[in-house]
């Protein structure tokens, strides 16, 4: 993963074990014969890091041998609401509960987004989102905090903003409550799942009176 972000040294060490097929273990002379498929990513330009001395030439030409090129998320809107709901389904049979479904509104929201943490950022979304969602459908308030550049009011007629605002006030009240039970009450950790320092959750606690 990330092949382009390997430090120079350890790119000749890899280059040997693809060329010999075989490794040593440390503290062993034991030589262990391999056989197996080389399958890496990258989001960087690995020719401009040849340009630049940073990448070896010989490694990118041992693996470049068939490649793919994904486009970022945000270029495959058609994806990301399918994406959503896998990773969804997935965190939340891992933590022993039935998944939510995607609102359309949900769907619409997450596909607005720029995602510029590429398909990580939705999978981490998705993750606190299962641990912090409750009920059997996922409105796309739910996402207000946990994803606040997400243009979520758009479409809504500009004089219902102010009529939202108690309702998302209440379901953020709600968000922090579970956090902080799904951290067993540490503040750091309950940040972590909503994805804000600890000092917006303090003001947020604060503001709350929690």
């Amino acid at each position: 993963d990330e092949i382009g972000d390997m430090a120079y040294p350890l790119q000749a060490k890899l280059l040997r074990v693809l060329q010999e097929g075989v490794i040593e273990r440390i503290g062993s002379n034991k030589r262990i014969t391999l056989d197996v498929r080389v399958l890496s990513s990258t989001n960087r330009d690995l020719g401009a890091g040849i340009r630049a001395g940073t990448f070896r030439e010989d490694l990118y030409y041992r693996l470049n041998v068939f490649q793919i090129h994904l486009p970022p998320l945000r270029e495959r809107q058609q994806d990301i609401s399918h994406l959503a709901a896998f990773f969804l389904a997935r965190f939340c049979q891992e933590l022993g509960k039935p998944a939510p479904a995607l609102a359309p509104g949900t769907c619409q929201l997450l596909e607005q987004h720029a995602w510029p943490g590429n398909v990580r950022e939705l999978q981490n979304l998705m993750e606190r989102a299962a641990v912090l969602a409750a009920g059997p459908e996922i409105e796309p308030g739910f996402f207000r905090l946990l994803l606040p550049q997400a243009a979520a009011t758009a479409a809504e007629p500009a004089g219902e903003t102010l009529a939202l605002e108690p309702a998302v006030e209440e379901l953020e009240r709600k968000l922090i409550l579970r956090a902080l039970s799904a951290a067993d009450d540490n503040k750091a950790g309950a940040a972590r799942l909503l994805g804000v320092s600890e000092r917006t959750l303090w003001y947020k606690l604060k503001r709350y009176g929690l």
